[in-house]
């Protein structure tokens, strides 16, 4: 008896530390800390927990659904992987039916079919594309995505259904795949989602057309850019990275005055990069609430690390000299892996630099931006850089698919 608990105590921890590095390294698939290789080394170390796992049989199946009680996503990450691994469809079925009730577990599942071999994924996404319950249409779709796969006839089917047009969020995400994949042939699809009252719906049609070519649409983001939304990040992303420098400084300029925008006037600066705003980033170095964000937007533009050449302060004296001063939780969860910028320091080394960089062009990690560049950036940059290039590529390359930087490269 001592053995058989002492064996399931290791089973569960392996499911345990699959589950936490799981988590680990979701929270690092667009962080400036990690690259390629750190992704890699993550996944390998969730792969040999997960093989643990799988060499335990019913056990390990009872210690995931056990564990599936904490409804976290990490610990359905695990279930799903071990039930998709088994070829089980009672398990699988198990899984999905408690995941999709509760959508903070639902990342998980999503990820596990994302994760899991390329037979084991194609069987199980065609099963859930071709049901009638939407909930696992969605499911199905959401695993194309982090996948990129094309399901081809069947999308088109799905956004061809009046089932899908009432539910707005699987035909957002419908609608937000075409783009990913640059399905042209469901422009018209694009078009008519674009009409649409829902927000998300609209939201989602108007990314995908403008990710396409369709550039004369890019007064529908304009109010996801000037609000705080759901979809603020990628109306950003998108935008500063098609508008037009003059149009871009106007909407910069806009953003700046109202301080609920701040933090996306900053954001966009980096994402246009123009090295015309560095002197206003500076300036924004000295509030502590966006001092970080703008030392990271002062760094993707002008490719200088801010802690390898000393630009930084030490936390310690920061929040010394600013105990009066409260940070917005936000601002603290969002900034929290970032370095302290010191703007007296970077004020005197840009006017060293500053030569080097000519206002009206657009630059990224230090050198004008170019495919060839970029593609560069995709391979040697950290998450953060290589997440910011996948759409740059994509808007680049007419006929290149939107990358999925955070696809996993090992499988079981």
């Amino acid at each position: 008896m001592l053995k058989i608990n002492a064996f399931e105590s290791i089973v569960e921890q392996y499911a345990t530390e699959a589950a936490f590095l799981w988590l680990l390294r979701k929270q690092s698939e667009k962080s400036t800390l990690y690259d390629q290789q750190d992704l890699s080394e993550l996944e390998q170390r969730i792969t040999g927990n997960l093989e643990g796992l799988i060499e335990s049989g019913e056990m390990g199946w009872h210690i995931c659904l056990r564990q599936l009680e904490f409804e976290e996503a990490g610990e359905t990450f695990v279930a799903a992987m071990l039930a998709l691994h088994l070829n089980d469809a009672q398990k699988i079925k198990t899984v999905c039916e408690i995941a999709l009730e509760n959508p903070q577990m639902l990342p998980g599942l999503e990820s596990a079919l994302g994760w899991i071999n390329e037979t084991s994924s194609k069987f199980w996404i065609d099963r859930f594309l071709n049901v009638t319950d939407l909930r696992y249409q969605d499911l199905g779709l959401s695993a194309c995505s982090i996948k990129r796969r094309d399901p081809v006839n069947i999308l088109t089917r799905i956004l061809q259904s009046h089932e899908t047009t009432k539910n707005p969020q699987l035909y957002a995400k419908a609608l937000k795949l075409v783009g990913e994949l640059k399905r042209f042939d469901l422009v018209p699809a694009l078009n008519q989602g674009m009409d649409s009252e829902d927000e998300e719906v609209k939201f989602w049609a108007s990314w995908s057309a403008i990710l396409m070519g369709n550039l004369a649409v890019i007064n529908n983001i304009k109010p996801f850019v000037f609000k705080q939304n759901a979809f603020l990040e990628q109306a950003l992303e998108l935008a500063f990275n098609i508008l037009p420098n003059d149009q871009a400084r106007i909407w910069i300029s806009e953003m700046s005055k109202e301080s609920a925008n701040l933090r996306s006037a900053i954001k966009a600066s980096s994402i246009l990069g123009d090295p015309q705003v560095v002197p206003w980033l500076i300036q924004q170095m000295k509030n502590v609430e966006s001092s970080r964000l703008a030392g990271l937007s002062f760094s993707l533009l002008t490719g200088i690390d801010l802690e390898q050449n000393k630009l930084d302060k030490d936390p310690d004296i920061v929040f010394k000299d600013n105990s009066d001063t409260d940070i917005e939780d936000d601002a603290e969860n969002e900034d929290s892996d970032l370095p302290w910028p010191d703007p007296i320091k970077i004020q005197y080394f840009w006017k060293q630099q500053e030569a080097k960089f000519k206002k009206g062009n657009r630059y990224f990690a230090g050198q004008p931006i170019t495919i060839e560049w970029l593609k560069s950036v995709l391979v040697n940059g950290n998450q953060f850089q290589r997440s910011c290039v996948a759409l740059k590529l994509a808007m680049l390359e007419s006929n290149s698919i939107l990358l999925n930087t955070a696809t996993p490269t090992v499988s079981i």
